[in-house]
């Protein structure tokens, strides 16, 4: 005749099989959920980040770089700690000068590279909050207009400005 088996083992035995059926729920929802963030986190790429030098007691310096988007999207705004505030700008040629203005967003077309550089799109960092040094990274927030933020770092470097050009950094913004 065999024992019947001890409170104990019928107690870790009914642990083991509520634990196992929680592990095999709970794990592969929280793969899931965790694959789908790395996924959103791909949706846009940041490439060839870089922030502009300027001499000490700058107030503003200007963020180039390209960005690659999976889905249309837009840049609706900017935030850094770096600086006061951070505005999207296009450099245009107007009458033989220079203008840059303020824009409200940066498109960003499904699968295309919108590059921001010298003379065209670029983020101006305006009110910077401390020197800029050569080589140090800083962070941005791009907010996009799907509800979606990403952030990106940018290596402080020494960037020429766009060449033969006369630039009026004073025009309508």
């Amino acid at each position: 005749m065999g024992f019947p088996l001890s409170m104990t083992n019928q107690t870790e035995q009914i642990g083991f099989v509520l634990i196992s059926k929680w592990f095999y729920r709970v794990i592969p929802a929280l793969v899931i959920s965790l694959a789908s963030q790395c996924i959103l986190a791909q949706d846009l790429t940041a490439t060839n980040t870089r922030v502009r030098m300027v001499p000490p007691g700058s107030a503003v310096s200007a963020v180039f770089v390209d960005l690659t988007s999976q889905h249309d999207d837009a840049v609706i705004g900017v935030e850094s700690p770096a600086a006061v505030k951070v505005e999207m700008h296009l450099s245009a040629m107007q009458g033989g000068i220079m203008q840059m203005r303020k824009i409200e967003q940066i498109p960003l077309p499904a699968g295309a590279t919108v590059s921001l550089e010298p003379g065209g799109l670029h983020l101006m960092l305006i009110g910077l909050v401390r020197d800029l040094h050569l080589g140090e990274t800083i962070a941005l927030r791009l907010r996009l207009r799907s509800g979606k933020s990403v952030t990106i770092t940018a290596r402080v470097s020494k960037i020429m400005p766009a060449m033969g050009r006369k630039i009026d950094v004073h025009g309508k913004h």
